[in-house]
């Protein structure tokens, strides 16, 4: 899966880790060797976020936390908080672009994993939900620490970039207000990252809070009206 993000969160009362959205297990395997895993989180029922999972799971022993459509060992509706052998997670309920979405946040990094909720630069379409329901999603994530790392579930930053530059130029009223500079500070440093094949995420919440039009909308019309844009681009 050329850009899908599985993230691995350690813990340091543990040696072992926590997985979010294992998309392919060899890959994991691999990486993880013997390192215990603690506990496996599934943020969305797409097949690129969790058909890792099971076999992943029976190769750690490791439990499946995630929502109900994602068949988990540990049904979450978001609200819950997990302590994941002394990791501390909040659970978010966050649909929008599939229903029974969930995001996880560490307060001890701090980060948030996002799914396919928000990307850096813009958000999933909208499968099974409203944009109302992604409206009211993003205003979770606005509560967390503004430096909170923003761990989104694809490598989508560049392309996402070019497009709300794209509005930009067109004037369009959906990125009025957007800071110009710190714009083409970001799409700079995404284009240096990517030319070395480096990822450029996680970023943190502030700076997807002045560059991510899809976050800054004002209502769940403006942030429609930009998913349509964007569907059609």
């Amino acid at each position: 899966m050329k850009d899908n993000y599985a993230w691995l969160i350690r813990s340091a009362a543990s040696p072992g880790v926590v997985v979010v959205d294992p998309g392919e297990a060899q890959p994991l395997e691999k990486r993880l060797g013997h390192t215990p895993v603690i506990a496996i989180l599934l943020t969305h029922l797409h097949s690129d976020h969790i058909q890792g999972a099971p076999a992943l799971a029976a190769h750690y022993h490791a439990p499946v936390y995630g929502p109900a459509n994602t068949h988990p060992t540990h049904v979450l509706k978001g609200g819950e908080t997990l302590d994941l052998q002394g990791l501390t997670v909040e659970v978010l309920d966050t649909p929008g672009h599939a229903s029974g979405h969930l995001s996880y946040y560490v307060p001890a990094v701090p980060a948030v994993m996002t799914g396919d909720t928000l990307f850096s630069g813009g958000c999933g379409r909208l499968f099974d939900g409203t944009a109302e329901d992604l409206f009211h999603s993003f205003r979770k994530y606005d509560q967390l620490p503004p430096q909170t790392l923003v761990c989104p579930g694809h490598e989508y930053t560049a392309a996402n970039l070019d497009f709300i530059a794209g509005l930009a130029e067109q004037g369009n009223p959906g990125v009025s207000g957007l800071s110009a500079a710190r714009l083409h500070d970001r799409r700079e440093e995404v284009r240096a990252l990517r030319a070395q094949n480096q990822p450029s995420v996680p970023v943190s919440l502030v700076v997807e809070q002045a560059t991510n039009p899809f976050l800054r909308a004002r209502t769940p019309t403006q942030l429609a009206a930009l998913r349509s844009a964007k569907d059609r681009a």
